[in-house]
């Protein structure tokens, strides 16, 4: 024993030449006790190891040649596109373009090597993250969502019924297939640039589709069983009533994926066949353009310009919903920013953050509205407001009062062209006087798909299209202008990528306002502003992105009415 100790000592002495802990315990050690006290802190310090030698590896065989490696390589492209893709759905298809080539009884060996991508792939490919980072998603409250992974087998489902109780959905919604399902979902939705989330059940199907530049797609269509635990998993995320299925509800879900701060707003309603959600992605990280971004012509962002520079009166952007209003009230706020003017805000929801902005959340439950924060912002000494949207006639005549005592006022409304907003405002119950004495401007907007610049072709429309926005043969010469996409892997075969804006800009000038005060139609102010302002309308500028070469005809007919240029 006294020599195994003697042994140990001079073990530890020759660790290192500066001095340990190890070292310390040594030199006062008169006692077995003492001793081994020091030789475990030195032990849990790090400062000393066992020395052992490592035992020689026998040489391995090489193995045999994978017959396969390349039908699996090629697989493994397919499930990298599409990672929701089950194992039977990517051997159906290496059957139909490959037959033969992976021999059916083999078919196990392919289903365990795509279990065994699963979590590697989805990742790095679906979240965008590195090997250990995953996304993570909470509530707004103190629900709480733990980060998953895609799909870990083809069989993996939950049956539910209709007569569930409360206890099984939030069982059911808590287990592994389906916390990674709805990660699966948002994470794709995101990298995708989607707007929105369908998630549709049907008699025998459930289909998911995400809106991506205005347009619906198909994008994956998860097993029927499934759909109730998801929807089950959304409520609690979004902290609703699981057990209530049979009215709509609404609530909101805050992710972060690869470090970007995502909030969802969340929309539930009944079907017949189960309930239907919908959920529009709003990505606070996205980086906010500039005027010169949004798409003007080089006239209209002159005069729109000049218009914002205005020191007081209300300027309104109209358009259906999604069709970048809020995008264009913030670049005109950009641009007039400075370090001596106070901005402030309010909106439902606040879209984009930005520095030197104060921005209020609309809360309606707790006394919180567009009239009641308008009130307490102009107590606030604001130079320029922001109202995300003006809905009643109470938020509008806070609007124009605010305007008519010297604060510079920003709002949308819900019109189909700029001349529609003064009667909107008039239809609201506002005096017309009011309306003429602070209204300087309305801008209406559409978003059209732009052509995809990696895939674009000249080709020649068919004359009933060109005919509809007002094209003839003598608006170009030479070759033709018309451009239009084949379709490639960047466009996911659509041949559109991006959109582009269509602008029709109403400039309130003395005309105008008596037209308001005697309460003239939109028709007849459009047909003023056209003849005396030279205002081009949104069919207009959509003719001119199309003989640029930017869209096609049909998508300018598809967000555009009809009408004389």
């Amino acid at each position: 024993m006294l020599h195994t100790i003697r042994a140990a000592q001079q073990d530890l002495v020759n660790i290192a030449d500066r001095p340990t802990i190890a070292e310390t315990a040594v030199a006062s050690t008169p006692t077995l006790e003492q001793f081994l006290c020091g030789l475990r802190t030195a032990w849990r310090e790090g400062e000393v190891r066992p020395t052992k030698q490592p035992k020689p590896k026998a040489p391995r065989e090489r193995r045999r040649p994978d017959p396969f490696a390349s039908v699996t390589a090629q697989v493994r492209e397919w499930f990298e596109a599409e990672p929701w893709r089950t194992s039977r759905e990517l051997f159906e298809r290496l059957q139909t373009e490959q037959p033969g080539v992976f021999p059916d009884g083999q078919r196990r060996t392919l289903q365990r090597r795509l279990k065994a991508w699963r979590r590697e792939t989805a990742r790095k490919l679906v979240f965008g993250a590195e090997a250990g980072a995953e996304p993570a998603l909470q509530s707004t409250g103190s629900g709480q969502a733990d980060a998953g992974l895609p799909g870990q087998g083809d069989e993996s489902g939950i049956a539910v019924e209709d007569t569930t109780d409360l206890a099984d959905l939030q069982k059911m919604a808590g287990e592994t297939a389906v916390v990674q399902m709805v990660n699966l979902i948002f994470a794709q939705a995101v990298r995708d640039g989607a707007s929105d989330i369908h998630i549709e059940p049907y008699e025998r199907q459930t289909k998911i589709r995400y809106r991506v530049d205005g347009m619906l797609r198909d994008v994956m269509s998860p097993p029927k069983r499934m759909h109730a635990a998801v929807v089950s998993r959304l409520k609690i995320l979004g902290e609703m009533n699981i057990a209530e299925r049979r009215l709509p509800q609404d609530g909101r879900i805050r992710i972060v994926i690869a470090g970007r701060n995502i909030d969802v707003r969340v929309s539930i309603i009944p079907t017949v066949f189960g309930e239907r959600t919908v959920m529009r992605i709003l990505d606070k990280g996205t980086a906010m353009l500039g005027l010169e971004d949004l798409g003007m012509r080089h006239d209209t962002l002159e005069r729109f310009r000049r218009l914002i520079k205005m020191p007081h009166g209300v300027i309104l952007a109209t358009g259906p919903t999604g069709s970048g209003k809020s995008t264009s009230l913030y670049a005109a706020l950009q641009e007039i920013w400075s370090p001596t003017t106070n901005i402030l805000t309010i909106e439902d929801p606040v879209e984009y953050q930005v520095g030197g902005i104060g921005q209020i959340q609309v809360r309606p439950q707790i006394g919180l509205t567009f009239a009641n924060g308008l009130r307490s912002i102009v107590r606030q000494d604001p130079d320029v407001i922001m109202v995300g949207e003006i809905r009643d006639h109470e938020t509008a005549e806070i609007a124009i009062q605010a305007a008519l005592t010297g604060h510079l006022v920003f709002s949308t409304l819900h019109t189909n062209d700029a001349p529609g907003a003064v009667t909107r405002l008039l239809d609201m119950g506002v005096e017309p006087y009011l309306v003429a004495s602070s209204l300087i401007g309305a801008v209406a907007q559409r978003l059209v798909r732009r052509v995809c610049p990696n895939c674009s072709e000249p080709y020649n429309p068919d004359h009933e299209s060109l005919e509809a926005i007002g094209i003839t043969s003598a608006d170009w010469s030479g070759e033709s202008p018309f451009r239009k996409g084949r379709g490639c892997d960047k466009c996911s075969r659509s041949g559109y990528r991006g959109r582009v804006g269509l602008y029709e800009l109403l400039i309130v000038d003395d005309t105008v306002r008596k037209m308001t005060v005697d309460r003239r139609s939109s028709t007849e102010i459009k047909d003023q502003a056209i003849a005396d302002q030279g205002m081009r309308t949104l069919l207009g500028d959509g003719k001119l992105s199309v003989l640029a070469g930017k869209t096609t005809p049909e998508e300018v007919m598809r967000v555009c009415a009809r009408e004389s240029i």
